[in-house]
């Protein structure tokens, strides 16, 4: 279903738990809150906002925003598969999907009539400024026989951790251990980020 009735509204940064200002491919996989896409989105057997609170939803009611072209596929044979479990879905391009079911229709719409991403992403870069000095936990990258792991460790009340995107994209295994009811907060640099089963 496509819809063209929106509302614009003001989103907080911290609304978002996944945010990449261009393509995203990912596969096998979620993000348990809202996501962010400035590019296309080629999503394979992956779920959105499947741990997103129904009360966020009144002041930001987008579980899914991708500025460009979506392609949406999954394993199952039927329909089966939930893309995007709370919240709308809005993309500024084409939407091809199969084997995929979402929450509520998907509005196809410029994702600048519902936010100014490009305020947004100027907010991401000073954000990500800003953290690169608070770093104060630890990760560790080890390889063995060809397989890669990243293990984060913190045990502070807000954890930050700075990960170069190329480390990320070539590691099977990621953990996080930290102390119940803390923060931990990733901030993943570089040009490529691939993430896959």
């Amino acid at each position: 279903l496509i819809s063209t009735n929106l509302i614009a509204q003001p989103f907080n940064l911290f609304d978002f738990s996944l945010i990449t200002k261009n393509d995203l491919h990912v596969n096998h996989s979620d993000t348990q809150g809202r996501a962010l896409v400035g590019g296309n989105a080629r999503i394979h057997h992956y779920t959105f906002s499947d741990k997103l609170n129904r009360r966020n939803l009144k002041n930001n009611p987008w579980g899914l925003i991708i500025n460009g072209d979506l392609t949406y596929t999954s394993d199952l044979e039927s329909s089966n598969m939930r893309a995007v479990f709370e919240g709308k879905t809005a993309v500024g391009g084409t939407v091809s999907n199969s084997n995929v079911t979402f929450s509520s229709e998907i509005y196809n719409i410029s994702p600048n009539s519902i936010i100014n991403v490009p305020e947004l992403f100027k907010a991401v870069y000073k954000l990500s400024e800003i953290l690169k000095t608070r770093i104060n936990s630890n990760h560790v990258y080890s390889c063995y026989m060809g397989r890669c792991a990243i293990s984060l460790m913190g045990y502070n009340k807000v954890n930050y951790y700075e990960i170069d995107g190329k480390t990320l994209s070539q590691s099977s295994t990621f953990t996080i251990e930290s102390n119940d009811n803390s923060t931990n907060i990733i901030n993943v640099s570089g040009k490529y980020i691939h993430l896959a089963k």
